[in-house]
């Protein structure tokens, strides 16, 4: 039996729809494989040399795939979802397409009062803090190079 139908057995389509806006972030933390002036060095692509976004209609079109399947949205890396001002757009959509769940990772250093009102206003479900430490010292050593 192939990986499909294996999947189809539990479930009829994904529970979530992981969907990368964008391929640029406003940090270089020193463990991110993307943007991490360590691992930045070893890509074998350029990938991330230009800024990229992911064009409008193929989000549209996985978010009412989601919506008609009954799955999660989440908008996730390699980039900084809030350096996308389209975000807003996209979650309101996706709930007016009837997605129950519908968020995102941040490092939250973009997260602003009015960033913050615009979210809850779009139909924000969810929002998944990047922390990089629970000390001081450590989220100094992660971004010591910022």
């Amino acid at each position: 039996m192939d990986l499909t139908k294996k999947l189809k057995y539990f479930y009829k389509a994904p529970q979530t729809i992981g969907i990368s806006l964008n391929n640029t972030c406003n940090l270089s933390c020193i463990m991110c494989h993307y943007h991490s002036p360590i691992h930045k060095p070893t890509q074998s692509t350029d990938f991330f040399k230009t800024p990229k976004n992911l064009d409008s209609k193929i989000v549209k079109e996985a978010i009412i795939y989601a919506a008609k399947n009954g799955c999660a949205v989440d908008f996730t890396g390699p980039g900084e979802v809030l350096l996308d001002d389209r975000i807003y757009e996209f979650i309101k959509f996706a709930r007016d397409k009837g997605v129950a769940r519908v968020g995102f990772t941040s490092n939250a250093t973009l997260l602003t009062k009015d960033r913050s009102k615009k979210l809850i206003d779009s139909g924000i479900s969810f929002i998944r803090f990047s922390v990089d430490g629970a000390v001081e010292e450590t989220c100094k050593a992660i971004r010591e190079h910022l």
